[in-house]
């Protein structure tokens, strides 16, 4: 029995499982393909943005900039390739220098560190290469670049060194999200062991609040939390088969999600 199930080896989930590695958990980290980085995190482009372009006061904008402070140190800690080259945002006319100074308080107002507006021959200075058309750009120091294959492994072999477990098997678990007629629809679906009938209805007369949740708490909360948010306004079905799997679906109105 585990604590924490983390669904998927890539940056994200190896990162989090190294941070739950702290803790006095059992966790293990589930993946369908044969190896981690196998999906989105292999094809990203692999810069560590400054944090200039992200909305000033989001939780992107929070962590762009603190990921982009820490990453350096976390790279001599794991040992895995990291660059701080820097980045250029270019402009080709004199009228769109406006844009970079908007993009520059943008970042300042992050928290960005060293921020500077470079005109045609401090950029060839920094860069000689750059195109002929280039007028100014957006310097930010603190751009850099890592492998991204690096990273994930880096973080995912950490993980594991003390104590979080890689499950290697046939198993799959499939989440689908799409809107139709109206309705923003939220499928997971499992491959794995099932519910007996019994175990099943047990879990519905849970939901329906005919008995106490009992283990399956973490189900109960879900329901539970969507019902104070929605009241009425959502649907809500689990259907398992013993030996093939679980299918939970969650629909709630388009209306809510565009709120």
């Amino acid at each position: 029995m585990y604590d924490v199930i983390i669904i998927g080896a890539g940056v994200s989930g190896c990162a989090v499982a190294r941070e739950l590695a702290r803790l006095e958990l059992k966790t293990a980290v589930l993946e369908a393909a044969p190896d981690v980085c196998e999906g989105t995190s292999k094809a990203n482009s692999g810069i560590v943005h400054g944090g200039y372009d992200a909305k000033p006061g989001t939780l992107k904008a929070k962590l762009n900039v603190e990921g982009s402070r820490r990453m350096e140190a976390l790279s001599r800690e794991l040992g895995f390739p990291y660059k701080k080259n820097g980045s250029l945002v270019l402009c080709f006319d004199e009228k769109d220098t406006g844009r970079l100074e908007a993009l520059k308080r943008n970042g300042e107002t992050n928290g960005v560190e060293g921020l500077r507006i470079l005109g045609r021959q401090e950029l060839l200075g920094l860069e000689p290469q750059v195109g002929d058309k280039a007028y100014a750009a957006l310097y930010a120091p603190s751009g850099a670049i890592v492998c991204p294959f690096g990273l994930t492994i880096a973080l995912a072999e950490n993980a594991c060194v003390h104590g979080v477990e890689a499950v290697s098997s046939d198993r799959r678990v499939t989440v689908c999200a799409c809107v139709e007629e109206g309705w923003l629809k939220l499928t997971v679906e499992d491959n794995g062991g099932g519910m007996s009938p019994e175990k099943l209805r047990e879990l519905k007369a849970m939901l329906s609040g005919e008995a106490e949740a009992g283990k399956s708490v973490g189900l109960w909360n879900v329901y539970r939390r969507l019902l104070l948010y929605y009241q009425d306004d959502f649907r809500f079905d689990i259907d398992s088969v013993s030996g093939e799997g679980t299918v939970c679906s969650i629909q709630i109105p388009a209306k809510h999600a565009e709120a």
